[in-house]
Formats: C-alpha cells, sequence, structure tokens
C-alpha cells in the first residue's frame, strides 16, 4: 500500500507493443484526437496542461486515446478514479517505467488534511520521477470548487510542481454538460493554468477549443471541428479551424464548396461554375456526405413549405460541424418573421429576401464563406417548432380571455426570444366602441384584440416594432386618425405583461362589455388552423438582410420602452365604404 489508503499502490502490466522514449527526452505530447495541426493541442513539457471535457461518451475516448499516446511516448504516471479506465490503459504501459495510481472517493478530504502536496509525495513513492509524464484523469475529484483562496492554492501548487518537471503534465475535468460549471472558475484562474482546453460535443460532430496553450496569441482562441467517425465513439478533427472570439472558418476542405436547390437559382441565366445543383431536398441531403464548411442554398416558397424546410436545416445543422453554411432564399412568397426567425434558430446562417437580386446573392455568398453558425441550437425539433407557431385564435376577444391567450403566446415563445408587440389604441370621445372594433381587420393567427371603456388594444404576433407603423394602416378599413387620438405601443414582454395585468384589474373592479356576438366576422378565425399562412409583413429591402436583429439586452428581453403617438385633432369623419352603417349601430 502507499502512503495514503486513499490512494493504491502501482500495480503492472505486460509491457506495450511500441517501446517508450528515453527518460531523457524531454517532448510535447499531443491529445488524442487524431487530425489535428502538429501545433495543436501538444501538451509541452515543464508547463501544466488542462483539458475540460463535457460529454460522458467522448471523455471516456478522448482520455483513453490521450493516455495510450502518453503511454507510448514516454515513461507516464497514470492517475484516475476508474479501474476500467487503468486497466484499458495498461495495455499500452511498459511495465518497467509506467505508475499507476488509483483514487479512491475520499481522496479530496485526504487532500484537505494534508495539502495537495500529499498526493505529490505518494507520487513519488510510488516511483514517479521528473522524467514520466503524468495523465490525471477525474481531476475533478482533487479540488476544493467550493473555496476560491484553497482552490487557487491547489492549482499553484500543480502549477509549480509542473514546472520541475521534465515531461508532460496533463490533468484532465470532467464537468458533463457543465452540470457543476466548473468551467468559469477555471478561467478565473488565469495564468496559473497556461494551457487549457475544452471539448464540446453534439451528436456527431464536436469542437476542441483551445482557450490558452503553449504561448498562443491569447487575443484569439483557437477552435477545432470534430467528427465522429461512423459507428464509433472515435473523434477525430474534420479539418476545419476556427477563429472562436470572431467565429470565422480560418481554414476547412471545402469551405467553397455550394450545393444549391434548382429553385434557389431563380434570376440566374445559369449556375456559377463549380456549384452542384439539385432538384429537392432529399438530393440536397444525399450530397451532404462528410460536408464540413460547404454552403448549402435552399429556396422557400414562402410559408407553405415551413415544415419541410425548417426539418431540414434542423437535421443538417444537428448531422454537421457549425462551419457548415445553410443560407434559405425566399421565391415567390414572403416568410412570415416568426418562421423567419424559427429558420435561423433551427441553423440557418442567414435568410435571403426575395427582392435581392442574384448578383447581390453571390457577393453574399462570398461575405459568409468563411463565418461559423454562432447561434445557441434548440434541442428539439418539435419545441422549437411549437415556440414559433401562435395560439390557433385571431380576432376579437372578450377581455379575459384576451389577456389569457396573449399571456400563453408570450410564455411559449420567450425562450427563443420572439418579438411582439401590443398597441393600445385611445378612442375618440366621439367614436363608439363598435365602429372602432369592427373596423380592425387582423387576419393572422395569433393578432387579436380587445377593449375597455376607452381604449382599444391590439397584440400582434411576432411583430418587431420596427415594422409596427406600416403594419397598422394596414389593420384597419377606415383611417386611424378618425378613430384613435395616439398610439402606445408596448414593444416587449414585460410592458406587454404591465398592461395585461392593468385590464385585468379593471375588468375584476367593473366588468367590461363583450363585444363577440356582435363581431361575426371575427369568429371563424379562430377554428383556423396555425401554420402555415400567407405572409402579411411590410416588405423588406436588401439592406435588411441580417441574421437576427440585435435589439436584444442581457436578459433577452428587448430592450424597450412604450413610446406614444399622438395625432392632431382629426377632420369630419368621412364615410369610406360601409362605414355610414356601422357608426349607427
Amino acid at each position: 500500500m502507499g502512503m495514503l489508503d486513499t490512494l493504491t499502490s502501482p500495480f503492472h502490466r505486460p509491457p506495450a507493443i511500441h517501446g517508450p522514449a528515453t527518460a531523457g527526452d524531454a517532448i510535447g505530447i499531443p491529445l488524442g484526437i487524431a487530425g489535428l495541426p502538429p501545433d495543436a493541442g501538444l501538451c509541452p513539457a515543464g508547463s501544466l496542461s488542462v483539458l475540460v471535457l463535457r460529454e460522458q461518451a467522448s471523455a471516456r475516448q478522448i482520455s483513453l486515446a490521450t493516455a495510450r499516446l502518453f503511454l507510448q511516448t514516454m515513461p507516464t504516471a497514470i492517475v484516475a478514479a476508474s479501474q476500467d479506465f487503468m486497466d484499458h490503459a495498461a495495455a499500452f504501459a511498459d511495465s518497467k517505467n509506467t505508475v499507476f495510481l488509483q483514487l479512491a472517493n475520499a481522496c479530496q478530504q485526504a487532500i484537505a488534511r494534508h495539502g495537495m502536496q500529499r498526493i505529490l509525495h505518494e507520487l513519488d513513492a510510488c516511483g514517479a520521477t521528473e522524467h514520466h509524464a503524468l495523465l490525471l484523469r477525474d481531476g475533478q475529484m482533487l479540488f476544493d470548487w467550493r473555496n476560491q483562496e484553497t482552490l487557487f492554492d491547489q492549482w499553484r501548487t500543480w502549477k509549480h510542481w509542473a514546472e520541475m518537471q521534465h515531461a508532460p503534465v496533463l490533468i484532465i475535468v470532467e464537468d458533463l454538460n457543465g452540470a457543476h460549471g466548473l468551467l468559469p472558475l477555471l478561467r478565473g484562474l488565469g495564468n496559473l493554468l497556461p494551457n487549457m482546453a475544452l471539448l464540446d460535443v453534439s451528436g456527431d460532430t464536436g469542437l476542441l477549443t483551445l482557450e490558452r496553450w503553449n504561448e498562443q496569441d491569447n487575443s484569439g482562441q483557437r477552435q477545432f471541428g470534430l467528427k465522429r467517425l461512423p459507428g464509433e465513439e472515435t473523434l477525430v478533427a474534420d479539418g476545419s479551424e476556427i477563429s472562436r472570439d470572431r467565429q470565422l472558418i480560418l481554414d476547412a476542405p471545402d469551405q467553397k464548396r455550394v450545393i444549391a436547390t434548382a429553385a434557389a437559382l431563380d434570376g440566374a441565366s445559369s449556375a456559377p461554375e463549380g456549384w452542384t445543383v439539385v432538384n429537392s431536398l432529399a438530393e440536397m441531403e444525399a450530397a451532404c456526405t462528410d460536408l464540413v464548411a460547404a454552403t448549402l442554398l435552399l429556396h422557400t416558397d414562402g410559408d407553405g413549405d415551413f415544415d419541410d424546410v425548417s426539418r431540414f436545416i434542423y437535421t443538417m445543422r444537428k448531422a454537421h460541424p457549425h462551419t457548415l453554411k445553410i443560407i434559405v432564399r425566399e421565391t415567390r412568397n414572403k416568410l412570415r418573421y416568426s418562421n423567419e426567425l424559427a429558420f435561423l434558430r433551427m441553423g440557418a446562417n442567414r435568410v435571403v429576401y426575395r427582392e435581392v437580386s442574384f448578383s447581390r446573392l453571390l457577393q453574399l455568398l462570398d461575405e459568409l464563406a468563411d463565418q461559423a453558425f454562432n447561434r445557441p441550437l434548440i434541442d428539439d425539433y418539435a419545441l422549437a417548432v411549437k415556440a414559433v407557431a401562435p395560439n390557433r385564435v385571431g380576432g376579437y376577444l372578450q377581455p379575459t380571455a384576451f389577456c389569457d391567450e396573449v399571456e400563453t403566446m408570450l410564455a411559449r415563445s420567450e425562450h427563443i426570444h420572439l418579438m411582439h408587440c401590443l398597441v393600445r389604441l385611445p378612442l375618440l370621445s366621439r367614436v363608439p366602441h363598435l365602429v372602432a372594433l369592427q373596423a380592425c381587420r387582423v387576419q393572422r393567427p395569433g393578432d387579436v384584440f380587445t377593449a375597455d371603456h376607452g381604449n382599444l388594444y391590439l397584440f400582434l404576433y411576432a411583430c418587431r416594432e420596427q415594422d409596427l407603423e406600416q403594419i397598422l394602416g394596414r389593420l384597419f378599413s377606415l383611417p386611424m386618425t378618425e378613430l384613435f387620438s395616439a398610439h402606445i405601443i408596448k414593444p416587449s414582454n414585460n410592458l406587454i405583461l404591465s398592461v395585461l395585468q392593468r385590464l385585468r384589474r379593471i375588468n375584476d373592479a367593473e366588468t367590461l362589455p363583450d363585444y363577440s356576438s356582435l363581431m361575426p366576422n371575427q369568429s371563424a378565425l379562430r377554428d383556423q388552423p396555425t401554420t402555415p399562412h400567407a405572409a402579411q409583413e411590410p416588405q423588406k429591402t436588401a439592406a435588411d438582410i441580417l441574421p437576427l436583429a440585435n435589439d436584444t439586452d442581457e436578459t433577452g428581453q428587448p430592450a424597450a420602452v412604450s413610446r406614444r403617438t399622438t395625432w392632431p385633432a382629426p377632420l369630419p369623419h368621412r364615410t369610406v365604404g360601409n362605414a355610414s352603417s356601422e357608426r349607427s349601430a
């Protein structure tokens, strides 16, 4: 037994096929990811390196692959909690030059009593020298993450010890799915960790981020795309390198390749040289084998093909690295804002509006060639679709029902930061409620309105504040200046909820009138399905080509305040269409 009863004594295994380097060699050892550039992730001698793993399957595979490289390169000490891991690693070990040390569950308490030096003394007692490389798996077990001062002292001890070694020292820390929040604590250690890398894996793709590594320029972290070999857990580099801070693709084997649907070439005399043209999304998917940073250009005919296109985008984004570019081009019909946002949230890099010419599209593709997808991806497709879909309701609602429906839609779409607007419209004193209500001609599901004693309240689902002015005038059959004295816009969820609370208080104090029976033309809208519908959005221009509106604050809520527009006193009322009969009602 060793000196510390929570650490077991070393044990021996048959020699490996490939002999290790001699003890005097002071060389670097790479991480166990095949295909990385020679200078990427090379654990240097005499320096502390840390690898943070956050996905279970890849954590075991990468740890074992790295241990194999250590053991086949030079004399190595392997420290880990898992007996199974050490048994597998021992198959690659030289029995004369390898030290194994197993961590028990109580090792953290023992270190708390005796200090981090105790495990280093245990390594000495087991035969590890300054010429032994060290790979320590399950590093999260050794440190006191709750006490910042102790944590700094413990890592300072490891840094000083590593600098005295003539071989690499690698500590592997597992924080599966970030559940314990160890990454921010490690980042806060600063120069105590001269080399730190982070491995994230989602599905069959992953990213290795070198946050700080071996005199790397700290102004730009490096990222390398990874892919899982078919039918295996093994992760290898896919050939792409990204500058993490700027989200630029620095290098990729297929960066200039474009695969496009034939309909997306509208306005082109022929396909550009080198492009692959397909006739359907199924053909495009078949052509997407092993893509890394190519561009997919697909078309959408407005909201009618939303389900097929959104599902394809989501599937491609989940199956390929985030260096893959997915561009959606509107053709004949325009997308509703909520569906455009859904495409972007499901993995599209950009939506190109139908007003954009093909020549401008080519310029845009060239500009996007080195840009990686950098938005968080919703884990569940059905949840993503549900989040952007409005309730199956529209038109006039009794005040309580109005509040209930709006609150439901706000809650469901909040996590994707879908923007909505509520407009309070104070009635002119001479305008009857029914005239204003019947003049409101909303057509989209999710757009609802109601009234209290002196105001009409209009909620527009998935409507941005910058689009509202162009939309409002089209929603009434009479000029708004002849119905209302002003309009007060509530463009954020918090402001909308405050209006709903006030409306509920008014209704609780004195039940507000219900005009449902007098609004026969509005009831039919509530029976219509929510997807898809022809867009009723204002016309977009080429200047509007943006990945996402940059108008949310740090909490994700739009950084907005109420805005009031007051109109001058109206001219005498003009009868429009059949308005005279409505006014007499």
